[in-house]
Parts: C-alpha cells; structure tokens; sequence
C-alpha cells in the first residue's frame, strides 16, 4: 500500500492515543492485552475505554484467519462469532452475553456489532465489535463491556409504577394531553453505567422509563430517565429529541398512521390477483409537483412519483415503478384514491395534503397529476418530502443493500406544515417539518429533509449517539452527499441562507453544542469528497465516498474519532490499516483540515515482550530480544542502547524467530543498574524507539544472608507462649498428622527439624491464642531486608482461626478468608523495610483459634532475614569478553580467586545443567569441552583466545563456568558467562 510520510499520521494517532492515557484498563484485560500482543505481530494501536477498562479499539496490522472459505457475509459472521468467544478475556466479556445486533458490509470489510445483555436484561452500552476484512483477516476489535459482576442481582427493589413516577418528577414535568410525536417506547428494565466517566463506573439495575411531554405549543421534553431499580434514585437523563438546534423550535405532534408491512423489492403492479379482464393492459402514469431544487422557494416541478402505494379496487396494492407507472388490465372504469404513502414511507400527516382522486379507464394510458405548479408552500411540502425521503433511502439501498434496517427506515412517519417555525426534528422514527413563517421558509426541502432522515438512519444503526455531535454530523453528511451540495438548508431563512456548510473550518474537538461539534465530522466527509473529485472526477468520487463514509454508519460509531477510524477500515483494501489505504492521502488531509485523529502509517513496529527484571547473578550475561515487525518494506538493523554506567550500544541479530532478534547485556555486579531501549531502522528510513520514552532498566542484586536458622541445633533464642489457651509451638522432627482436608509434613525440609504447631501430636488447640519469635535480629547497615522461610501451612477460613505474621508489631501477613492447606514445603518471602538499619528487628508468628474446626497450624524451616543489595563480590569470577564477537574475533578470558587455585574452565552450547554428585550444578551442557589450569599467587588468570573461525557462527552461544577447589576444600562453581556470536 502506499507509503506516505508519517508524520501528520503519527502526531494525529498520538493525539488520538494520548486521550485516553489516563484511562487504564482492568487487571485482567492488561493480562489478556499482553497475551493478545505476544500471540499476535503487531503493530497494534489500542484506546481504552475509562468506564469499562476495555479496549474500545485496537486495530492495525491485522491478522489472517484459519479456515477462511471465501469472502461472503455468512463466511464473515462464522469467524467473527469465533473470534468474539477467542477475545473473551481481551473483550471483557465476562458472564454476560453478546448477540449479533448489526452485522453489514462497510466498504471492503465486514462489519459486525455484539449487544450485551445479563441474564436476559439488556445493558445500555455494553458491545463487543469485529471487523473482518473481505481477504479473511480481523482488521479491528473492540469493546465497550459493562463489567457485571457475576452475581449482579437483576431482582429489582421498587416496581415500574414506583420508578415512572420518581422520572417525572425527577424532570419536575407532568405529562401533557397532546398526542406525542413518534413511535412511543415503554419502560424496561435495563443494566446501567455511567460510559462517560473517566474510570471504571459502578453498575446499576435501573428502570429505563420514557419521557415525553410536548405541549401544544411544541416545548416539552422527550427522552428517557434511568433510575436505580434498587435505590429508586434518578441516575441520568438521556435526550431523545433531535432539533434543528435554532430558535422557535416547536411543533404540533399528530397521531401516527398506521405501520406498513409492505417488503421494499415488492415489484410494481397489483400485489394481489386481478379481476378477469376484458381489455388490453393499460399504463398509468403519476406525476407530481415537488421541489427538485434545493432552496424551497424553488420552481416546483412535475416529476414521477416512484414507490407509490395505491389501493386498486379488486386488484390490490399498486406500487408506482421508476417512471410513476403502473400497468393494469382492467374490465370497467375503477375509482381511486392518490395520497403520498409510499415503499418508503408512511402516510404523509399534515394540514394542506393534496388528495387526488381519479377514474382508471380500462386498456386507455392514462396520466395522473397530484398538486399544480402553483401550489401553496404547504401543499408542495408534502410531495418534497415523499420525493426526497425516497431518494435518500434509494440511495442508501445501493450502498447498505436491502437491509432489514432499512425495511423499518421505510417505515418513517413524515409530517409537515407544523404550525410554528425554523425548525425541523427526528424522533421515534418520524420526522417532523415546519411551515414557513417569520423569518423562515418551509422547512420541508430536499437538505433538511436528508439531514432528519439521516438521524433516523443513525438510529437504525445502533441508536443515536451525541457524543460530540455524531449524529448531527450525520444528518448532515447524509445532505451533502445526496445533494452532492456543502450547504445545509439551502433557502432555511427567508433572505435565502442556509443554516450550515460543509466548507468550514471547524476543529475537533468543537465545543458550542452538537450542531456546532457535528460540523467536524460532517466537514470531514465533505473535504474527503473535495479531494476525490479533484483526482478522480465527480462520479468516482461520489461512489468511494459514498462506499466509505455513508457504508461506515453499519459501525455505529461511539464518537467522532471512531467514526473516522471506521472509514479508513472501510477504503482498506488488505486488512492491514497501518501500511495506508487506497485513498490515505484524501482522507488525511480532510481529518487535518479538522483536527480529527486518524490512524497513522506505521512501516513497522517494536515489541519487548519480556521486559528484564532484576537479576540475582551477578557478572552474568543477560540475553535480551525484541521484536521489529515491519507492515511494510524491512527493518535494516534492530540495535539496543544501554547504559551500565556508561553509555553504548550493540546491533542486535536475528534469532530465527520471525522479526526477532536478540544481543547480550553485560553482567554487572551487586548492587548496580542497567538501563536500556530500542531503536530500529526501517528501509524507508524511518527509525523506531522502543519505549518512545524514558528507559526500561533492571538491577543486578546478590543475597547477603544476615541471620539463619534451620533449628538443627534446637533453635537457640527461639521462644514462644500463649496469651490465651494453649501454647503448642515446638521444635522437633515432624510426624506428619492428618486430618479431613489438612496434612502436616512427615519430615522437615532440610535436616530432621522443624518448627511449628503440634508437630508431633495432631491438630492444633481450640480457642487459643499463641505466639513463636526469634531473638531480636541485627540489621545495622542493611537496606533492602528481606525475609524467606519454608512452610508448610494449614488452617480454617481467616475469619474463625488465623495465622499471622508480625514484625515489629506491625502485621505483614494473614492467612486468607479460605481454608488454608498446604501439601508441600513452600518458599514464603515478604519485604521488611522496617529492619533495614535496625538493631533490633522483632518476628513474631502468630496462631488465633475459635472453638469450632482445627487444622495443622504452622510448620517453618530454614528461616532466613537477608539483603538483596551486597556489594559483597563473588569469591570466583569468570569473564569472556566481549560478550558479543564475530568470527574469528580476538576474545580475553579472565578468572578470579581468592588465593591461587586449580580450576576447570567448562564450556558447552546450552546453559545445563550438567549434574555431579557432590558438585553444584554446572550451568553448562550440550556437548560441553573442559580446559584445566591454576590462577597465579593472586587469584587471576588471564589468557587471550579467538573466537571460532571458519564456520556459520550467527547467533551460535557459549556457555561456560568455572569449578574449582576453594582452601577450605570446598567445590564452588563461579558464576555463568554467556557468549553470543555474530556472524
């Protein structure tokens, strides 16, 4: 795909990315997350969504399925499906479910939504999302989960009648006894949170009730109030009333009529069997006057009216074809009726509609007129809106296809001349219109009637989100690419204006209400257009910008960046978003226009996916990799920039492992740090780092024990007692005691002693409360003090008995509010900071019992307070370096001592170990090779080598150690050095 420069892309994606910094996801996402990014090769960019803390969106690279059968809808939805039960983690998901609610092309990509419900109660917001792109690759994922707890109670605590009645009075209204405008919703019982809150919002059973209170004069709300079915308090208010957002906005709600049935590919003709007929077929011609032109103050003219539905007696429904026409055979003269209700609309309401009546003649062609040219502003408005309502569901048909979203959108109950004026609105699929008075004409036109259409469509789609003006944006790109035209309202105001335009210069993010935040969404796509037409023409650019932005509204957006992304998935054309899209620079250039973030170009991208944590080696080697995984082109070097007090790099080399590669960091010795990153060049010269910022850095630590005992001489200083019950600490060689669900150890863990609770007789005592210390412990000039013992540890829930740990008084450890069981000597550590410079450091381990079940209580060995930050050296030392050498490279090995010694110097092609008895583990193996010498008077030996010549060395290791005989006697290994060859 094309390679254009990043920079614009990369600030935009940052400004995109750094809004949601703040927002984290939860623990167990960020685990999934991490598991997402280690199985799949990125480059992946990911936004999390601070109510949920999931992934509202991560998309980028893409990846490939298996088993993909071909590009079909039915083909997408199968994987999408899988993938949505893969990602269940990644998508918190959790114990609800999630059930197809859009499932729709969008340009080359399949685009399919997920609703979420809880045990059969629907959760407002909660969706999962897939794209599939049309080559079989996930393209985009996301999710805006509810996190509902697994035992979330849905029973709730007041009645409907209770809830409705705390809604209005909430909104301090009454309801009205005018008859209210759209299809009326009812009250039900839903799962709520807050989605806009920065961080994870809590979650509510709440009763979703129906507000809706116009008047006559056209003021009053509607919309809908949540309120908390446990607490029956008003939780938030939900506006469903989408004005034309100017003054004097009002209207008078008229009853709608009644649904059609009827299916939008019905074919034109008699949709029930005709009459025996006697003459030749005729054609009937319907013609009506409607403004064509944008501004409503337009010469009307005599156009076909398509789509219309006329009752024929004894034949049926007629549905007019693209010419107005209808063909009949027909035995005697037939009497009809002609009013604007059509395929794609119901009944127009609304003072002033021109009824027309006519004869049919049988086998004569015959031409019906609805309206004169010179019909009232009023008349005229009703066969407008028919005109322009047809037209734009038509158009989006040929995009979005015969949608059953589209069946209901044909089913929108248009009504004009409300006696009021400069205003126009949407709701409950219908769409309202103004007649002209004052300062405005009638507002029944061809842009103003696409713009409340479109939020109909948008509510079709998912419902209507105003977060930064989405759906007014919408209602306005539904205009200005139906008319092809930048003005919305063309002649709104009697002097001629319009209300909005489509050439303006408006950044996101635009505050000022929605009309004025939609208009950088709907500035986008009109500059999108803008920039087609100026390379491709009017006609290709009108079809790939319909087939991207208007196709993009199956995504349901949740905000305007969203919807961008969702265009740029839609012009894609392989699945990968961030090697570009066939039309990059077009719609780059109209986000800049907006300031609206879009995805950026990357060549590639750097993954660490084991970040170094400290090392207990000292002066060993540590392999370091990282991943450079480039969308497009290659990567001509991966280096790593590190600093162990000085600063340096080293080029780093393949492993073998797709895009991965890997180089040596020096060891170092206790205690120092180590920083280091990343930087890779990509072959279109752009250089990647890794982290974008800052450092990663490790330290390298040694352990200084500073007081031990394994109680094989009885536990001197050790004491202990009761300060009530029975005292039943001892040490002594366990006999391993068993009870219902517990077990104590049959032996200790080092040695034949241990210490603990009635090691040798059973369970522990009922009802007491018993203590067991060491002496006071010395820790002057330690810092980073840790403790570490072996357990092996039984005991009832926390709440009834406990096991604990105190130090200085203060506690460090309670046993958990589970049984507690151990079935085998186990390693517990905890950190002491009160003991670093303490003369006199107090470990107390205590045991609390009720009168009910007992257990084994504690068993301890091998009990140890240490430091991790010696600066102690090892007393054996080896080197090789430079860890990193290519053929035939001089190299210097180094050994140390303490006095002179013999040793043996083992070298092998993997890290062992390599076992003896007697001897501690060698961490050598594969083949290894031995060289025997003695260090001199000093304990050093040094002697210069060449690395391996002749041979494929690339990425070939060393493993060596050195064993040797200390003057007690003693075999003692050094520590292990790595070398990793280069070429």
């Amino acid at each position: 795909m094309p390679s254009h420069h990043p920079v614009g892309a990369l600030l935009a994606a940052t400004l995109l990315l750094s809004s949601a910094t703040a927002q984290e996801p939860r623990p167990a996402i960020q685990a999934a997350w991490q598991d997402f990014q280690g199985e799949l090769p990125g480059p992946w960019l990911v936004r999390w969504h601070g109510a949920t803390g999931t992934p509202v969106e991560i998309y980028g690279r893409g990846y490939d399925l298996n088993d993909w059968r071909g590009n079909s809808e039915a083909e997408a939805r199968r994987h999408a499906e899988l993938e949505l039960q893969r990602w269940t983690d990644l998508l918190g998901i959790g114990t609800s479910v999630f059930t197809e609610t859009i499932g729709a092309r969008m340009g080359r990509t399949w685009s399919f939504t997920f609703g979420q419900t809880f045990r059969g109660v629907p959760v407002i917001g909660g969706r999962a999302d897939l794209r599939v792109h049309m080559r079989g690759r996930v393209c985009y994922l996301g999710s805006t989960a509810v996190p509902v707890p697994e035992n979330f109670d849905t029973t709730p605590a007041i009645g409907e009648d209770t809830a409705i009645a705390i809604a209005w009075q909430d909104r301090g209204i009454v309801p009205t006894n005018v008859p209210q405008p759209g299809q009326p919703r009812q009250p039900r019982l839903v799962i709520w949170t807050d989605h806009g809150s920065p961080a994870i919002a809590s979650v509510h059973l709440a009763w979703e009730i129906p507000i809706s209170a116009v008047d006559a004069t056209g003021d009053g709300p509607i919309g809908r109030v949540y309120v908390d079915a446990k607490a029956g308090t008003a939780l938030a208010y939900r506006n469903d009333k989408h004005e034309c957002g100017l003054p004097n906005c009002a209207f008078n709600a008229r009853p709608l009529a009644a649904a059609k049935t009827l299916p939008h590919d019905a074919a034109p003709g008699p949709k029930s069997p005709a009459a025996p007929a006697v003459m030749p077929p005729a054609t009937y011609t319907v013609l009506g006057y409607v403004h064509t032109g944008f501004n409503p103050t337009t010469t009307p003219t005599n156009e076909p009216i398509v789509g219309l539905e006329i009752d024929i007696p004894g034949q049926g429904t007629v549905i007019t074809d693209q010419n107005g026409q209808f063909t009949l055979n027909l035995s005697q003269p037939t009497f009809v009726t002609l009013e604007y209700d059509g395929l794609h609309c119901r009944t127009i309401l609304g003072p002033d509609a021109p009824s027309v009546t006519a004869t049919l003649q049988p086998g004569v062609n015959q031409t019906i007129q609805i309206g004169a040219q010179n019909g009232t502003a009023n008349e005229l408005a009703h066969g407008t809106v028919y005109y322009w309502v047809d037209r734009m569901n038509e158009l989006m048909r040929g995009i979005l296809g015969n949608a059953p979203q589209l069946d209901i959108a044909s089913q929108v109950q248009p009504q004009v001349n409300i006696p009021s004026s400069c205003n126009a609105y949407y709701i409950g699929n219908s769409i309202n219109f103004y007649r002209a008075q004052g300062s405005c004409n009638n507002t029944a036109s061809a842009s103003v009637t696409a713009h409340e259409w479109g939020h109909g469509l948008d509510d079709r789609y998912g419902g209507i989100s105003q977060v930064d003006g989405l759906s007014e944006g919408w209602g306005d790109i539904c205009s200005i690419y139906l008319l092809d035209d930048p003005i919305i309202g063309h002649g709104f105001y009697t002097n001629g204006n319009g209300i909005r335009n489509g050439n303006n210069t408006r950044q996101f993010p635009q505050g000022g209400g929605v009309h004025r935040q939609g208009q950088t969404w709907m500035g986008f796509a009109w500059k999108y257009r803008q920039n087609l037409r100026g390379t491709f023409g009017t006609s290709q650019a009108i079809t790939i910008s319909n087939n991207t932005v208007l196709a993009s509204v199956v995504a349901n957006a949740i905000d305007q960046p969203n919807a961008v992304l969702q265009v740029f998935l839609a012009d894609d054309d392989d699945g990968n978003i961030v090697n570009g899209t066939p039309h990059y620079t077009y719609l780059e250039n109209a986000c800049n226009s907006h300031s609206l973030p879009y995805p950026p170009i990357l060549p590639g991208f750097l993954a660490h996916d084991n970040e170094l944590g400290d090392s207990l080696q000292p002066l060993t080697p540590r392999f370091v990799e990282c991943r450079a995984i480039p969308s497009f082109g290659t990567f001509n070097q991966v280096r790593v920039h590190y600093n162990d007090g000085q600063a340096r790099q080293r080029a780093m080399i393949p492993t073998g492992a797709p895009d991965t590669y890997r180089a040596l960091l020096p060891g170092m010795l206790s205690p120092q740090t180590l920083t280091y990153h990343f930087e890779g060049v990509h072959n279109g010269g752009t250089t990647f780092r890794l982290p974008a910022t800052g450092e990663y850095s490790y330290r390298t630590l040694a352990e200084e024990t500073i007081w031990f005992d394994d109680f094989e001489t009885g536990g001197n200083g050790w004491t202990h007692g009761a300060t009530m019950g029975t005292d039943d600490f001892e040490i002594a060689t366990p006999t391993g005691s068993t009870g219902p669900w517990w077990t104590d150890p049959d032996q200790a863990h080092s040695g034949t002693l241990c210490a603990g609770n009635n090691l040798t007789g059973g369970a522990y005592p009922a009802s007491t409360a018993s203590w067991f210390r060491p002496p006071a412990i010395d820790c002057t000039g330690y810092s980073s003090v840790r403790m570490r013992f072996k357990r092996w540890a039984s005991c009832d829930v926390g709440f009834q008995d406990q096991l604990s740990i105190w130090v200085n008084g203060q506690p460090k450890y309670f046993s958990p509010q589970t049984p507690l069981a151990d079935n085998d000597w186990v390693t517990y550590e905890l950190s002491l900071p009160s003991a670093a410079n303490n003369p006199a450091v107090m470990v107390e381990f205590r045991l609390n019992t009720d009168a009910q079940i007992q257990a084994g209580g504690w068993a301890i060995d091998d009990f140890e307070i240490f430091t991790t930050t010696t600066s102690l050296p090892p007393t054996t030392t080896l080197t090789l370096l430079p860890e990193m050498a290519p053929d035939s490279a001089p190299l210097g090995l180094t050994v140390k001592t303490p006095v002179s010694q013999p040793f043996v110097w083992v070298i092998g092609n993997d890290g062992g170990p390599t076992l003896f008895p007697g001897v501690p583990p060698i961490l050598v193996g594969g083949n290894p090779i031995s060289f025997f010498d003695y260090t001199d008077a000093s304990g050093n030996y040094t002697l210069p080598i060449g690395a391996p010549s002749g041979v494929p060395l690339l990425g070939f290791v060393w493993y060596s150690q050195v064993v040797t005989i200390d003057p007690n006697f003693e075999i003692v290994t050094s520590n292990q050095f790595i070398n990793l060859f280069t070429q």
